[in-house]
């Protein structure tokens, strides 16, 4: 099954350095520089972080798993920037300065990468099993019942799945995410979530496949403890898209008795390719926008600001063509600049 299983690296800063570490958990971060001969690049997520004692000395350190490029190596530029993160929406936002890629100079104001096109990020529970709602939890099989929880201090979006009859024959049940939107192959989607239990399980089967359950895109087992743990599970999409997907975390055998419980928190599902571009999700560039794609405008050429939102107060000049409409000039156009030039003749009192 297409379960990736990715390289992780524990990169640590120098224990005499004055750099401290910024990094958390699920941000998804980023190098990029160029050498006289290759560009380096890498793309990585956290998946831990924490100090450790070189010498006499503490040395801040993260544990990145590679999602994308070049491995680091020792004697390379470890440098990273995180782009966004794929669940706290707190620093899900960046600035992306270049003058060498495709397109450039320009700098982008960049956020919601991984929310705004998120596949699956529930904030409620409530959802039916295999009916498509990105927005809610959902179980599988009749002896479960759930509780959408407030948040605390280590997890959001908190779904406690609880056991609350006695063990039937063979039935099964869990937890079952289906999505809004289809996936096929070879797309890779990154499923983060944080998870922790009544009881420690070692080995907690998870499967992502076709909702109906005839085909399995990637199955794999993951452990659960008793304190709040992040998981990072990426995946390779196997089958044509045409059938709708599910993610089914089976909790039949570590919900064994009646009364234990299962605790899922700050899901998300999306695909790798969302939160390695830009384009999408640039809300504003200043420098060449010959990168930009807006849906109203269409292709940007040249120089220029790009904003979805703007405001302007005190001092405003403005010289040339103004429309407001679309790229074709539809709705209203006007000519900014002497009076006379939009109206010949005598001045107006609006003038």
């Amino acid at each position: 099954m297409s379960v990736f299983r990715y390289p992780t690296y524990k990169i640590r800063i120098a224990p005499d350095s004055q750099k401290t570490q910024g990094l958390q958990a699920g941000d998804i971060i980023r190098r990029q520089y160029a050498e006289r001969e290759r560009t380096v690049y890498s793309l990585m997520c956290v998946t831990e972080t924490g100090t450790e004692l070189v010498g006499d000395k503490d040395a801040p350190y993260f544990i990145g798993a590679l999602l994308d490029g070049d491995e680091p190596q020792g004697g390379e530029l470890l440098d990273f920037v995180r782009i966004t993160n794929l669940f706290d929406t707190a620093r899900s936002g960046a600035l992306y300065l270049t003058a060498s890629d495709s397109d450039s100079p320009y700098m982008d104001v960049i956020d919601g990468m991984a929310t705004e096109r998120s596949l699956c990020y529930p904030v409620m529970d409530g959802g039916m099993a295999g009916v498509p709602d990105k927005s809610r939890y959902a179980v599988y099989g009749s002896m479960l019942q759930t509780e959408y929880l407030d948040a605390d201090s280590e997890a959001t979006r908190i779904v406690r799945i609880i056991r609350n009859a006695e063990p039937a024959g063979n039935a099964s049940f869990g937890l079952m995410l289906t999505l809004e939107e289809p996936v096929g192959y070879p797309e890779r989607l990154l499923v983060s979530f944080k998870v922790r239990s009544s009881k420690t399980s070692g080995s907690v089967p998870i499967r992502f496949g076709y909702t109906n359950r005839e085909k399995t895109d990637a199955e794999d087992e993951i452990s659960i403890g008793r304190e709040w743990k992040y998981k990072l599970w990426v995946i390779t999409v196997d089958y044509p898209a045409q059938y709708s997907r599910s993610l089914f975390l089976d909790l039949t055998s570590s919900l064994a008795s009646e009364g234990d419980w299962c605790e899922v928190a700050d899901l998300n599902i999306v695909r790798l390719a969302s939160v390695s571009a830009f384009s999408e999700a640039s809300k504003a560039r200043v420098g060449k926008v010959s990168g930009i794609i807006d849906p109203v405008f269409g292709m940007l050429d040249g120089y220029g600001a790009y904003f979805q939102n703007l405001y302007a107060t005190r001092n405003v000049n403005i010289a040339g063509t103004l429309t407001a409409g679309d790229e074709n000039g539809f709705s209203s156009t006007f000519y900014v600049g002497n009076s006379s030039l939009n109206f010949p003749g005598p001045k107006r009192p609006w003038q």
